[in-house]
């Protein structure tokens, strides 16, 4: 293909003019700035929502929780705190099996009693 062909193809086809007014373009841009706002709106409100359902849901179960520890508490099933020996202690169900010897010093007043009730007999 020689140039001088290549020059006409491209006169035909020439690029399409936009005929729109300068007004249309700018109502245009109008609506699309009015879209891209909404959208941004929409996603906050979706995330306002969100996060209001996930604290519901988080007082639902602190009021559950509530509920169940004073249900708890009147079945007698409270942790009570005991002072022996000068030292405040929590008495209650445990879950936990301790051999430690910080805890020696509650069992000495009950050796105490028994060595005490021995010599009496």
């Amino acid at each position: 293909m020689s140039f001088v062909a290549i020059q006409d193809s491209q006169k035909q086809l020439a690029p399409v003019k936009d005929t729109r007014s300068f007004r249309e373009i700018q109502e245009e841009e109008h609506s699309l700035q009015v879209e891209a706002d909404f959208m941004k709106w929409w996603t906050a409100e979706e995330e306002r929502v969100r996060l209001e359902a996930l604290a519901l849901v988080q007082f639902d179960s602190n009021i559950q929780d509530r509920l169940n520890v004073s249900a708890s508490k009147k079945a007698g099933h409270s942790k009570q705190k005991l002072k022996v020996d000068g030292i405040e202690r929590v008495a209650g169900p445990s879950t936990s099996q301790s051999n430690h010897k910080a805890d020696e010093h509650l069992k000495a007043p009950h050796k105490r009693r028994r060595a005490q009730k021995a010599t009496q007999k």
